[in-house]
C-alpha cells in the first residue's frame, strides 16, 4: 500500500469517527434533556433519528470546508484540537439552528441543539487528540510518510535532513538528494543530477521535491521548478530567507512589478494598550490570590537555606534597557561563583531542597508577577535573558535583537513548544519571532491554555 493510500485510508477513518461521534453526540444531547419531565412531555425520537442524516452532512461539510480532513505535519497541541474543533462544531451548529427557525414541519428543542454542540465539543476533540497521536506513531514508523527528495546538496540541504530525521512525526522520509554541486552531502545518499530530477522520483517513488539549494541563481532555481512542472512532481522551495522571515509578507506594487517586504508586527496602537490592560489586571488578581503561597514560599526558603528570600538579577527588557528581574531563590547564594554565567541544567546541583521543587512546578517564577504589574515584563513574551547572553547571541542569531520590541514575558510560545532552560537558542529565538510577528488575543490565550497542560510539568522545568 502507497503512502496516498495510507493517507486517504486514515482520512476515512478519521471522518467515520467524526460521523460516529456527533450521532452519539446528538443522541446523548435528546436523552439528557428529555430524561427530566418536560412541560409538553416526551416528543418521538423519530424525527431526530432523521433529523441526524442532515446533520451528519452538515459537520462533514463544515469539517471538510473548514480543512479538518487535511493532511497534517507533525503534532497538534490539545487547545489547536479542541479550538478547531470547537469552531467547527460552532459552525455547523449554528447553520442547523438556522435551518430549524425555518423549518415547520417538527419543532427541534434548541437545548437538545445546544447540549450536542458541547457534547461533540468535546467527543470530538477528545477523539481527533488520540487519532492524532496515533498517526503520528505511524508516521515515525514510515507509515502514512511522504517520500521526498531534496535537491540540493549543501548546508540548507542538510538542514531539511536533520530536521526531518529529528521529527519524524512531520510525516516525510528523505529518499536521497539531487547534487547541486555544493558538496556538503556526499556518497550514496546522492541520487544524480539535477538534470535526473523526474527519472529518479519515478525510480524511487518520490511523491514530493524539495528544492534547498544553496545561493541559488534565478535562472538555476527556474531551471529546477521547470523540471518539477514538466515531470508533474509537487515541490516545495526552502527560501534562502528562511533565517529572518517568521511572520506574514506586505506585497506591494512598483508599476505591476510585485514586491515583497516584511508587514508591520500587530503590537501597536490599540492591541498594545489592550494587551497591558489585561496584564495588569491579571497580575493584580494573581497577586491578590496567591499572597497566602508567597508566604508558605518565604518561610520555606528561609529555613532549608541560608541567605535572602528572593533572588533579583539585571535582565534586558523592552527596547534594550535593563531591569531587575525578581524571583524566590531555587539555589545556593554563591551558584555561579565558580562558574560565571551558565543556564541551569537537570539535576542542577546548585538548587537548594526546597529550590528542586519551586522550579519544578515554576513556583519560583511568581515573584514576576510585581514585574508584570510595574511594567517591566508582559504575562506573554520572549523570556528575558541576561546581558551577557544577549550580547553573545545578538552577534550569532539573525534578528534576535527583535525580541525586544515587545516586553518580556513570564511564558511564552517558545516555552510551550518545549525551548525552555538549557535548549537551541536559534529554535528559541525563532518562536519568539513569530510569537511577535503572529501576535493576537487568542495567541495570548492558546500560550496560557498550552501553558497550564505543558509549561509547567514540562521536562525542562528545572
Amino acid at each position: 500500500m502507497d503512502s496516498k493510500t495510507e493517507r486517504r485510508l486514515f482520512t476515512l477513518v478519521l471522518a467515520a469517527a467524526d460521523l460516529l461521534l456527533v450521532n452519539l453526540s446528538f443522541l446523548l444531547a435528546y436523552w439528557l434533556r428529555f430524561s427530566f419531565p418536560a412541560p409538553r412531555g416526551v416528543p418521538s425520537i423519530r424525527p431526530y433519528l432523521h433529523g441526524l442524516i442532515f446533520a451528519s452532512a452538515v459537520f462533514l461539510l463544515v469539517f471538510r470546508n473548514l480543512g479538518l480532513y487535511r493532511p497534517r505535519r507533525g503534532r497538534s497541541g490539545i487547545t489547536d484540537e479542541f479550538y478547531s474543533t470547537m469552531i467547527a462544531s460552532s459552525l455547523a451548529i449554528m447553520i442547523l439552528m438556522a435551518i430549524t427557525f425555518f423549518y415547520r414541519g417538527f419543532e427541534y428543542s434548541r437545548l437538545v441543539l445546544m447540549l450536542a454542540w458541547g457534547i461533540s465539543t468535546v467527543f470530538l476533540g477528545s477523539s481527533r487528540v488520540s487519532l492524532d497521536r496515533l498517526e503520528e506513531k505511524m508516521k515515525v514508523r514510515g507509515i502514512g510518510a511522504i517520500p521526498v527528495l531534496v535537491v540540493g546538496t549543501g548546508a540548507i540541504a542538510k538542514m531539511i535532513e536533520e530536521r526531518i530525521h529529528n521529527h519524524p512525526g512531520l510525516g516525510y522520509q528523505v529518499v536521497g538528494f539531487l547534487d547541486d554541486g555544493s558538496g556538503k552531502i556526499q556518497g550514496e545518499k546522492v541520487l544524480g543530477k539535477i538534470e535526473d530530477l523526474a527519472l529518479v522520483c519515478r525510480e524511487k517513488g518520490a511523491e514530493m521535491a524539495i528544492i534547498a539549494l544553496s545561493s541559488p541563481t534565478h535562472d538555476k532555481l527556474m531551471d529546477v521548478v521547470n523540471r518539477c512542472l514538466s515531470g508533474k512532481v509537487p515541490f516545495r522551495v526552502v527560501s534562502n530567507l528562511f533565517d529572518i522571515v517568521t511572520g506574514p509578507l506586505s506585497v506591494e506594487e512598483i508599476d505591476g512589478v510585485p514586491v515583497f517586504g516584511l508587514k508591520e508586527g500587530p503590537l501597536q496602537g490599540g492591541n498594545k494598550f489592550l494587551k497591558r490592560a489585561i496584564d495588569v489586571s491579571v497580575s493584580l488578581i494573581g497577586l491578590i490570590i496567591t499572597f497566602p503561597l508567597f508566604i508558605v514560599i518565604a518561610v520555606l526558603v528561609r529555613l532549608t537555606s541560608p541567605g535572602p528570600v528572593f533572588f533579583t538579577q539585571e535582565r534586558v527588557g523592552q527596547g534594550g534597557g535593563v531591569f531587575r528581574i525578581c524571583k524566590f531563590r531555587s539555589m545556593r547564594v554563591d551558584a555561579e561563583s565558580e562558574t560565571g554565567p551558565v543556564w541551569a541544567k537537570g539535576n542542577d546541583v546548585r538548587r537548594t531542597k526546597v529550590g528542586h521543587w519551586l522550579r519544578r512546578f515554576s513556583l519560583d517564577e511568581l515573584p514576576q508577577l510585581w514585574c508584570v504589574l510595574k511594567g517591566d515584563m508582559s504575562l506573554i513574551g520572549p523570556r528575558p535573558e541576561r546581558l551577557v547572553f544577549v550580547e553573545q547571541f545578538r552577534q550569532s542569531i539573525p534578528r534576535y535583537v527583535e525580541r525586544h520590541k515587545v516586553r518580556p514575558g513570564l511564558t511564552g510560545w517558545a516555552q510551550v513548544n518545549g525551548f525552555r532552560g538549557n535548549t537551541a537558542i536559534d529554535e528559541r529565538t525563532g518562536c519568539d519571532l513569530y510569537y511577535i510577528d503572529n501576535w493576537s488575543l487568542f495567541f495570548d490565550l492558546k500560550i496560557l491554555v498550552k501553558t497550564i497542560f505543558e509549561f509547567i510539568f514540562h521536562k525542562h522545568a528545572y
